[in-house]
């Protein structure tokens, strides 16, 4: 939500100031809330580690976080280690949940899809002894299921808005006709490249895990411009 709210101007103040908080606090819904419940936690769950004399028994994120801006000597340190481990938590949960719904979703409209993939599934139990639950490594052996969330978050990625980088060369880049200076701001739509006939073929807009398993060459080419974020790359 609140990444959103940055693409139009002022969106922001409307929603983040004194009087919307307090209304949103007083009548609003509990789905409302949650940013603000989120946020409480998180500033409280920081606070107790950032203030602390004590080393944590394990040098997790947050241990990073808050030795890194210490050693960057930052103002404001407190403030930016608590925008990381909002990143973190808020940002990494929210594409994951997307891209299982999306899934499921594609899996629900798609019998054929389910079915093969389904039998891949069965056919791995059958040939391994495995003790509790199929494991990430366990799954990245499993060619169909890799290609089913490749092709279901590539139509339905995570995260849509741009992502955007400066332009570092002195002499600017150029890119598709066009010149961009030095210093420009410059990102690109997720939904529109991983929709681009050019790279995924003519039926780009249709759900087809089998595109990924035509040709090896061509998947490889595929993967390295797909731009949705959290897939793992193995193929």
């Amino acid at each position: 939500m609140l990444s959103n709210l940055g693409h139009v101007p002022l969106q922001n103040v409307w929603v983040m100031n004194p009087i919307s908080q307090f209304l949103i606090n007083k009548i609003g819904t509990e789905s409302m809330k949650g940013a603000n419940i989120f946020r409480a936690w998180l500033t409280k769950s920081v606070a107790s580690r950032y203030y602390s004399d004590e080393k944590p028994n394990e040098e997790d994120m947050l241990y990073y976080f808050i030795d890194a801006k210490n050693r960057a000597g930052n103002s404001n340190t407190f403030n930016s280690v608590l925008t990381e481990a909002a990143n973190v938590l808020d940002g990494g949960a929210d594409t994951v949940s997307v891209g299982i719904r999306a899934i499921t979703c594609y899996l629900i409209q798609s019998p054929e899809t389910y079915k093969r993939l389904q039998k891949e599934v069965v056919h791995f139990y059958d040939n391994n002894i495995i003790a509790g639950e199929i494991t990430y490594q366990q799954c990245l052996s499993l060619p169909y299921l890799q290609t089913v969330i490749k092709e279901s978050t590539r139509l339905y990625s995570s995260i849509v808005y741009q992502i955007p980088r400066y332009v570092l060369p002195p002499e600017g880049i150029h890119i598709a006709g066009y010149e961009i200076p030095p210093g420009t701001a410059a990102g690109i739509s997720a939904l529109a490249i991983n929709c681009c006939k050019k790279m995924f073929g003519e039926d780009a807009n249709v759900y087809g895990p089998e595109r990924w398993l035509e040709d090896e060459r061509k998947a490889r080419y595929m993967d390295s411009l797909l731009a949705t974020v959290q897939l793992p790359r193995n193929i």
